[in-house]
């Protein structure tokens, strides 16, 4: 399965890793890692999810907290996704 980068419209509690990842209700994947984004504004996630709904923009669900939340498939790093930020 791909690791994949997920904004998931969470507004009171982020991912921490091991969230169930569904797609019309049936579990795709599992989140591996996740947290607040401050520099972007928005809750993000790493998950392992079926090959067949890695496809950027594809919508699913995250469960966080026994609540099912919005998530978007992403195409790219959110914060400087060409590189640019020199880095020391």
């Amino acid at each position: 399965m791909p690791d994949r980068r997920l904004r998931i419209d969470a507004v009171d509690a982020d991912c921490s890793g091991g969230e169930a990842v569904l797609h019309n209700g049936v579990r795709i994947g599992a989140v591996s890692s996740g947290a607040y984004g401050h520099t972007v504004g928005a809750s993000l996630a790493f998950a392992y999810i079926d090959p067949a709904r890695a496809v950027p923009g594809t919508e699913l669900e995250v469960s966080i907290l026994g609540e099912r939340r919005t998530a978007r498939v992403l195409d790219a790093p959110v914060y400087d996704p060409d590189n640019l930020r020199p880095r020391s």
